[in-house]
């Protein structure tokens, strides 16, 4: 009996842990928000195969702006139709309304990134990068921005942060830009972004941004170091707005665990056999 107990334990400790396994192997998640002509929803793309799967929505309030909280692994939006700061739970489908955006900045607001660091809310508004604490919404700094030292006033088409060397992404008719949002200061780092692009996701592991070539409904991959852009896969959607990324947590220390677990399964699995052969002795050892 007491080595049925312990073969059920190794069993429900492997089963425990083989969800954080499998994470541990999967690419990080990518989302975007999609509209069918008739309501707004929130859809998961495989970024190998490009299948989107919706995974939230309907929605009415016309959400603009989606970025991803990387520590909480969750996903924030900007509602054009009713000035809500939202947060959603990708897996648990849990919407949370965070805040609001200041009325006098709400007209521009059409792109938001997020910065993990600062708990803070990078929004473009025409001409300015503004930064909002994301739990007061107290605007922290407004940043006019200029491109190779020429002030553009143009609205950049998305937005995407790199929180290691935190640089802001961004990018209009001048092609793909970096800014360093304290200034406002960014530099054109590839002069051309294919087709008419929607949204801007940062993926951290690969350094990869992500955006999706509205030409022919293309999911791009740019490489901001060498300028390379990468045709990944034909998406599966309607008219898309905005991007975010979401890396797959590190894996616990119930990995190592659970590896330690399968590889005693043998020998538990001997013992029991041995323990219900008849003449085996009181160490477990067939005679």
């Amino acid at each position: 009996m007491i080595h049925i107990r312990c073969l059920q334990v190794l069993i429900l400790a492997i089963l425990a842990v083989l969800p954080h396994m499998s994470a541990a192997n999967a690419a990080g998640r990518l989302f975007t928000l999609t509209w069918d002509g008739v309501a707004q929803s929130l859809a998961e793309i495989d970024v190998a195969t490009g299948e989107a799967t919706i995974i939230g929505g309907p929605y009415n309030d016309g959400f603009v702006g989606l970025t991803a909280d990387p520590v909480a692994g969750t996903l924030i939006a900007y509602g054009l139709g009713t000035g809500r700061l939202m947060e959603f739970d990708p897996d648990t489908h849990v919407e949370t309304q965070i805040g609001t955006l200041p009325a006098l900045h709400v007209a521009g607001v059409n792109n938001m990134a997020y910065d993990p660091a600062r708990r803070a809310i990078l929004v473009e508004n025409i001409g300015s990068i503004v930064t909002f604490d994301r739990d007061t919404q107290e605007v922290l700094a407004i940043s006019p921005t200029e491109v190779d030292g020429v002030h553009i006033d143009i609205g950049l088409h998305s937005l995407a942060f790199d929180s290691t060397s935190h640089t802001l992404y961004a990018w209009n008719h001048l092609g793909l830009l970096a800014f360093d949002p304290a200034t406002g200061i960014g530099t054109s780092i590839v002069d051309r972004v294919p087709g008419i692009g929607s949204g801007l996701a940062f993926d951290a592991t690969s350094g990869l941004l992500y955006t999706i070539d509205g030409t022919d409904n293309m999911l791009v991959s740019i490489d901001p170091v060498t300028g390379a852009i990468n045709q990944v896969s034909p998406l599966d959607l309607p008219q898309t707005s905005g991007m975010a990324f979401l890396p797959i947590p590190e894996p616990s220390a119930a990995v190592p665990l659970a590896i330690a677990v399968v590889a005693a399964l043998p020998f538990y699995l001997r013992q029991l056999h041995r323990n219900s052969t008849p003449g085996a002795d009181a160490s477990g050892l067939a005679g």
